[in-house]
């Protein structure tokens, strides 16, 4: 216990929180570029091949395009495998290791897991019907950060630091939200699947506000795209068009299931209810910019270097992770700034 004498400030967790993601962002990055990654990948790719077709049959990987077909689907290895998740696990693992035996087991549990979830996302989209391919996805992605989510809670186990650490920052985490810093991590884990759940089967229901948003975020899309210099994109359907080059705003892409999970973490925090109203409208307002932007940008990019269309998955994967650093980045600026500024006097704390 002569650890939690030295417990950080907020403005400490914050900043570590922030470097840590900005790590993982860049990590991320360029981990795609060493060769060493592209080896692991070929010969994963290969692995996985062979499992689906023992189990399935007519899967087939093809080296030169670095392609996974099944009968005429295609699938991109990159993105599709998340071979990522093998690399955060093992440095989680054995970083300062203790209980080597066990912590191996933990990995090959981990390994077989993340094994097993590609398996089963080929499956799901060869085999699952279209209403429910989306959901099943989502709770792919979402169990495979759990499953470094309890990677996580190991290895704090093992090191009393940690575990003192992990004690005080929980304790900064109830003064400002509602919650337990293990909840916080639940709902981050389990953000692709919340999101899914409103982007691909609440939104259906409300097609009036679907249509509105589509229409809303791709004239944004647009006007940004015009500012960026290629006026004679436009805009058909849920289609912003360049020349030969397109993207597609599907309903998953509108951002609503991580405006109501934004919506949703600002309420918890402790403070004025007028300055938590304010500050998710703007928030929501800034999410609504921000995807029109990205639209735009991801255009831009794949017609200025004349990409094949099954890359934008690459690209749309890439900007959702910068949307959650941002949403993560402005509830830090309303935990150390708005909720304080004084735009009703009231004298309850919810």
């Amino acid at each position: 216990m002569r650890y939690l004498k030295e417990i950080p400030s907020k403005s400490q967790l914050l900043y570590t929180a922030i470097a840590m993601v900005a790590i993982y962002l860049a990590s991320k990055s360029l981990l795609v570029q060493l060769n060493i990654y592209s080896i692991l990948l070929n010969n994963y790719a290969q692995l996985i091949t062979l499992t689906l077709d023992t189990l399935f049959g007519s899967f087939s990987y093809h080296a030169e395009s670095g392609l996974i077909t099944h009968k005429t689907v295609s699938f991109n290895p990159i993105s599709s495998l998340a071979i990522k998740f093998y690399f955060i696990a093992f440095a989680l693992l054995f970083t300062k290791p203790r209980k080597l035996k066990k912590t191996f087991l933990v990995l090959l549990s981990s390994f077989f897991l993340f094994y097993t979830l590609t398996i089963l996302r080929y499956a799901n989209d060869i085999y699952a019907t279209e209403a429910y391919k989306p959901l099943f996805f989502t709770m792919i992605v979402a169990a495979r950060y759990l499953i470094l989510y309890a990677i996580l809670k190991y290895k704090i186990a093992l090191h009393p630091r940690a575990a003192s650490l992990y004690t005080s920052i929980d304790i900064q985490i109830r003064e400002s939200f509602i919650f337990s810093l293990s909840t916080l991590l639940m709902i981050v884990s389990g953000l692709p699947f919340l999101t899914g759940i409103f982007d691909w089967f609440l939104l259906d229901k409300w097609g009036a506000l679907v249509i509105f948003l589509s229409h809303f975020i791709l004239w944004m899309s647009n006007i940004s795209i015009a500012l960026l210099g290629y006026p004679q994109a436009f805009v058909t359907g849920s289609y912003l068009v360049l020349n030969n080059y397109w993207v597609y705003l599907g309903t998953n892409c509108l951002g609503v299931g991580l405006m109501v999970v934004f919506g949703v973490l600002v309420f918890s925090i402790k403070s004025n209810i007028v300055n938590r109203i304010v500050f998710t409208t703007l928030g929501i307002a800034m999410l609504l910019l921000m995807n029109a932007l990205r639209i735009a940008i991801i255009l831009k990019h794949i017609y200025n270097n004349q990409l094949p269309q099954h890359e934008i998955e690459d690209y749309h994967n890439m900007s959702n992770n910068i949307y959650y650093i941002f949403v993560f980045l402005i509830i830090v600026v309303y935990i150390k700034w708005f909720q304080f500024i004084r735009i009703r006097q009231t004298n309850s704390k919810t």
